[in-house]
């Protein structure tokens, strides 16, 4: 079980995030499709919980440093707490070999697919923290920063330009 930390700011471009990570010395990882399925009950109870159950499936569109990644992953995301404007929850992955297997056996237990979207994502790293480039159909650009503190998630977050307030919404 691990705790994620991150924010995450709405951008109207990359041009000037992706010149700020490579003058600072950031580490391209890679660039995939990732299709997302997110489950919860019919009465929704872990929307209304502030949990989430994804299902996600990654397709490789560009390699850089990180390896080849798993191509579907499982992903229980815990109640959201939020500091300072930063998202603070539990997060438990594992990595799966089928994911149509995995959606068979969600739904066959009830769980129901209430939400489907995909995104094209930049991945880079700069020291210990993880700085995703996520682009959205109708929904546009944001910039994701994950790291194992606070300090250094606004450290990050100076050093590449982006506002102050992250947003709040997911």
């Amino acid at each position: 079980m691990a705790t994620e930390l991150e924010a995450k700011f709405k951008v109207d471009g990359f041009v000037a995030v992706e010149a700020a990570l490579i003058a600072a010395g950031a580490d391209f990882l890679s660039g995939v499709l990732q299709r997302d399925v997110f489950f919860d009950t019919l009465d929704r109870q872990l929307k209304k919980s502030g949990r989430g159950l994804r299902l996600r499936e990654l397709t490789v569109l560009e390699s850089g440093s990180r390896p080849e990644p798993q191509r579907f992953l499982l992903t229980y995301k815990g109640p959201r707490q939020d500091r300072n404007g930063l998202k603070i929850r539990e997060e438990i992955q594992t990595p799966l070999e089928d994911g149509a297997a995995m959606t068979e056996i969600l739904l066959g237990a009830g769980w129901r697919v209430f939400m489907r979207f995909e995104k094209r994502r930049r991945s880079f790293r700069l020291g210990q923290a993880e700085i995703e480039l996520d682009e959205l159909p109708m929904l546009g650009g944001f910039v994701e920063i994950e790291a194992p503190s606070e300090t250094l998630l606004h450290e990050v977050r100076r050093k590449i330009g982006l506002p102050d307030e992250p947003i709040s919404e997911s």
